[in-house]
């Protein structure tokens, strides 16, 4: 998936909840509008969405990966692309300014727009006036943007470290120093139309490009080791550190105060590969030491080269194109920024009926391996903002009646969950504990890692078919971890039953049923759903019956595949060993490894067959069905969309010349150690690239999961195309 689809993600959202019969609009939250969805004959009907999401590490990643073609034009963006569009926090269309006192962005301008044509395609380009010392919003939301972040925005408008009536502040996602840190380097002559740099204030009169303007890189890693309490920071470097998050135990780390790192450089086998014309062809060198503060640092008047990743949103005097709703709908004064939960499933008024009820799963802290954890159980969002100011309930001191006229308990439920998400299990040890392997990772250990969506969504089929007694709920027994973060946990009800306080949303049995899962990675550790779904109505012919359709259906039974394994869903240590290579798949209930990003950590397509099986069987046998069940089209039956952040995943995809449609060849680097054990991608970095080339650095960590999760090999790869078209590498160490 290429990072422009990934992006899209919200959009695609979108569509999906057009699927059910709704259209978003992001001008009015307050006044939704009321459509028919396509599978039911009465508008009183509205639908139920059960949302499924990671909790999974890989969310702290970058979410521009900068070895991607945004544009398709065939060549690959490896750094800032000025007439690209970056989604964030940050506002495209704005110019912010930092406050070194409340440590924060600020918009202070609107950003100058230029239509730019490039092969008669037309795009608008985000700059800023070089009279003030400004950002670019565009710029900012290339450089600081993790999956995570993205998530957040796309669902409720972001996280909020300030949030208060008249005052929010979104901050970035909570890093560590760890290999979840990413550099994003930018070079090019026109940096002073995003940034408050000239050329000249980036050059340095020492180093490997001494008196040549190399750039400005930036850091984005966290202000502490404690994931519960760090806040992201961007380190600002003068030239070329484009690899500072690729060194060992400690990364984005001064050299001298106040950090005095010395655990690890950079070199000069980096520096010369960087800029060789037939390596990595970058134009100017990598640096060979870690850069200091005091030397190195980039400022400007009395700001930096450490800025905290908060930015003030929904300021009257500066909407603009933010996505921004008046509490209460009349004030001029006090605006919150929305995603699509507020837009959906926040009714307008007290009392009314919001146009989508939802329900939330998430991965668990306490239960790495199986399923999660619910969250929220499918209802409006009341119980989870205030009416009168637009506060979170959970932000301290929101004021929110402690519990609903209906009985709900406030400050819980979705937005908090998501809120919570955080790396699980760093310590002051500068590691997440002993590394381990996927066969060996029990559900308690490293609880950052693991991704089972296809067992989550068993668990979404479980809930809607749970009437109160049977399926048995199945949270796990412990919730110590989630707690410890603050993550909510929900006693299951009835998603179906009718009460009065939900009367206004239709009989139960008669809307319709859906689930979305958001999944930040690749799947892992998700072959353990088959027992539970034998207790779903229907389900005797078991999950590998359904899942083995999908893969008849899709031609994909008895042909060759590039998998991990193909010898079924359980983890041995055997599993370990899996690489992504081309295999006969017997049925697709026994491909286990999804490739390229995962061929090790036990995926599997259960999910798909989760899905058919929703789509085409009634989750509930129901005694006494009203009279006019029947012609509800796929009653109580449940309709599965997915939305990935997977991109970003270590693979090449070198465009064939000349093909249409086009086709591609798939590079995809892999470290595997003595004894075959597979070690873990960290950082993939982009050099350089051109419509015959590309040249990239890749590291890994030396054991799959966990550890100290920072570089301990390094790789170089380039691609050429000759005049065949054939490929040729050359990779060192």
């Amino acid at each position: 998936m290429k990072t422009s689809d990934s992006l899209k993600t919200g959009a695609f959202v979108v569509f999906l909840l057009s699927a059910v019969g709704l259209s978003a609009s992001p001008i009015d939250v307050s006044a939704p509008r009321e459509v028919i969805p396509p599978n039911i004959v009465t508008s009183s009907n509205k639908p139920m969405i059960m949302l499924t999401a990671s909790k999974d590490h890989l969310l702290f990643g970058p979410v521009y990966s900068d070895f991607e073609d945004l544009d398709n034009d065939g060549v690959i963006d490896t750094t800032f692309k000025p007439s690209f569009r970056y989604y964030g926090y940050f506002d495209s269309a704005k110019c912010y300014s930092y406050d070194n006192s409340s440590n924060q962005f600020n918009p202070s301008a609107l950003a100058i727009q230029t239509v730019v044509s490039v092969a008669g395609v037309s795009s608008v380009k985000y700059s800023c006036a070089p009279s003030n010392s400004h950002w670019s919003g565009n710029f900012l939301n290339w450089a600081t943007m993790t999956r995570l972040d993205t998530v957040r925005k796309m669902l409720y408008g972001g996280f909020r470290s300030t949030d208060t009536n008249g005052s929010t502040v979104l901050m970035g996602s909570r890093l560590v120093w760890d290999a979840h840190s990413f550099v994003k380097y930018y070079k090019e002559a026109d940096i002073r139309d995003y940034t408050p740099f000239s050329q000249a204030d980036l050059t340095k009169t020492t180093g490997a490009n001494a008196n040549v303007y190399a750039g400005l890189s930036i850091c984005v890693t966290g202000s502490s080791e404690d994931p519960k309490l760090s806040q992201p920071v961007m380190r600002l470097v003068k030239g070329n550190v484009r690899f500072w998050s690729t060194v060992e135990i400690q990364l984005c780390r001064w050299a001298g105060a106040p950090d005095n790192y010395n655990q690890g450089t950079f070199g000069p086998k980096l520096a010369r590969f960087y800029s060789d014309a037939n390596k990595g062809n970058g134009g100017v060198k990598h640096e060979v030491s870690i850069p200091t503060r005091s030397a190195d640092g980039a400022t400007y008047s009395g700001i930096g080269p450490d800025l905290n990743v908060r930015v003030k949103v929904c300021d009257p005097n500066y909407l603009g194109d933010e996505k921004c709703q008046a509490f209460p709908p009349t004030s001029t004064t006090n605006f919150k920024p929305y995603g699509l939960l507020q837009e959906f499933g926040y009714p307008k008024n007290s009392g009314d009926a919001a146009r989508v009820e939802f329900g939330l799963i998430t991965g668990s802290y306490d239960r790495k391996n199986t399923a999660g954890a619910l969250r929220k159980n499918i209802r409006d969002l009341e119980d989870e903002i205030r009416r009168e100011t637009g506060v979170f309930c959970h932000s301290a001191g929101a004021g929110c009646a402690a519990t609903l006229s209906d009985g709900r308990t406030t400050g819980a439920g979705a937005i908090k969950a998501f809120d919570s998400i955080v790396l699980f299990g760093r310590g002051a040890g500068n590691s997440y504990g002993g590394g381990s392997t996927p066969s060996a990772s029990g559900e308690t250990n490293l609880p950052a890692w693991g991704n089972p969506i296809g067992e989550m969504v068993v668990q979404a089929l479980q809930y809607y078919a749970y009437n109160g007694t049977t399926p048995s709920p199945t949270n796990p027994t412990s919730s110590t971890n989630d707690s410890n973060v603050g993550m909510p946990v929900a006693t299951w009800t009835d998603p179906l039953a009718n009460s009065a306080a939900r009367v206004k949303y239709g009989n139960g049995i008669c809307r319709p049923l859906n689930i979305l899962a958001f999944s930040s990675s690749a799947l892992s550790f998700d072959g353990q759903a088959g027992v539970p779904f034998l207790t779903l109505p229907g389900a005797t012919a078991g999950l590998d019956a359904f899942v083995n359709k999908i893969g008849d259906a899709e031609g994909i039974t008895g042909t060759l595949r590039s998998i991990g394994s193909v010898s079924g869903k359980g983890l041995t240590s055997a599993d370990d060993q899996n690489s992504c290579s081309a295999k006969t798949v017997g049925t697709l209930a026994n491909v286990n490894g999804v490739c390229p990003e995962a061929p090790a950590m036990g995926g599997t397509y259960q999910v798909a067959g989760a899905a058919l099986y929703g789509n085409t069987t009634k989750i509930r046998t129901v005694a006494t069905p009203p009279s006019d069940l029947s012609k509800v089209e796929n009653a109580l039956k449940v309709k599965t969309m997915a939305a990935s952040l997977s991109g970003g995943a270590p693979r090449i995809d070198v465009p064939v010349p000349g093909t249409n449609p086009r086709k591609y060849v798939y590079i995809t680097p892999e470290s595997v150690q003595s004894g075959g054990k597979v070690s873990a991608p960290l950082t993939f970095a982009s050099i350089s690239s051109g419509p015959t080339y590309g040249a990239f650095i890749v590291t890994w960590n030396d054991v799959l999961m966990g550890g100290d999760y920072d570089m301990d090999i390094t790789g170089f790869l380039r691609y050429d195309l000759g005049r065949k078209c054939r490929v040729a590498f050359r990779v060192g160490y």
